[in-house]
């Protein structure tokens, strides 16, 4: 974990497609948490550039390890559908590839979040959205997998979801977010993220 967050430039995260969209959000004054921080490079770029930010993520290991790294940082082992905060505490939340690995707990998750957030904040997310080529080939995999590994008496273990832009957009609205801009994100070199 150590090794992969120093490698890290800040000039990455500003090449991201959707860093725009968030910069605009951000004011220096705000509170905000990542959920889903992981090996939490958001968390570092934004703390770095000045802003109060806290990260939760699952993984015990690796919030030990991104600590351990930086001890500065606030960070919290917990769940997104179960977050660990006081209603109405952050200006604003990201889920910066998140809610696609939220096995049956996305619509748990989203209310959770709206939970935590301010009337007045904002929540960002990156999730993979259904297009041509994961309609036509990924997902028909997946399935074919799925047949392979049931018929063989295994059980085929949880990717990953991939949200179509309609049904993400009213899963966001019954979580009772309104939704501002939907956005494509594409990754600005190969092998980067």
């Amino acid at each position: 974990v150590q090794s992969h967050i120093a490698g890290k430039s800040s000039d990455q995260f500003r090449q991201q497609g959707f860093w725009p969209l968030l910069e605009k959000q951000l004011v220096r004054s705000g509170n905000y948490l990542d959920v889903g921080c992981g090996i939490g490079g958001w968390v570092l770029f934004l703390h770095e550039e000045g802003y109060s930010v806290q990260g939760i993520d699952s993984a015990a290991r690796v919030i030990r390890a991104l600590t351990e790294y930086s001890p500065d940082l606030q960070l919290k082992v917990g769940e997104p559908n179960r977050l660990p905060y006081v209603d109405n505490n952050f200006d604003g939340l990201l889920a910066v590839g998140l809610l696609e690995y939220q096995d049956g707990t996305v619509s748990e998750s989203l209310k959770e979040m709206h939970r935590v957030l301010r009337d007045d904040g904002f929540l960002f997310i990156e999730v993979p959205i259904v297009n041509t080529l994961r309609r036509l080939l990924y997902i028909p995999l997946k399935r074919l997998q799925h047949l392979l590994l049931s018929a063989a008496g295994r059980e085929a273990t949880f990717a990953n979801y991939l949200f179509d832009r309609s049904s993400f957009v009213r899963g966001i609205k019954a979580a009772g977010f309104d939704v501002e801009a939907v956005a494509p994100h594409d990754l600005p070199t190969p092998g980067s993220h």
